[in-house]
């Protein structure tokens, strides 16, 4: 969790992250202004739910378990 809390008090950079992680760069723009919309409802100094979050949303979207 250390290396994704590290970008993610910037939901951006956070999403951005998780995009070449997770997706190899393929998340659609529509998705990654969902994300970075989510994860700014929590507080940016709480940076471990953050990252939780934005890992959940990612790895439970359909775009994730057609990549996997």
């Amino acid at each position: 969790w250390t290396a994704l809390q590290a970008s993610a008090a910037d939901a951006g950079a956070l999403a951005d992250r998780l995009n070449v992680l997770l997706l190899h760069g393929a998340m659609p723009p529509a998705m990654r202004a969902g994300l970075v919309t989510a994860v700014n409802t929590i507080a940016a100094s709480d940076t471990l739910t953050r990252a939780r979050t934005a890992y959940y949303l990612v790895v439970t979207s359909s775009e994730y378990q057609v990549e996997r």
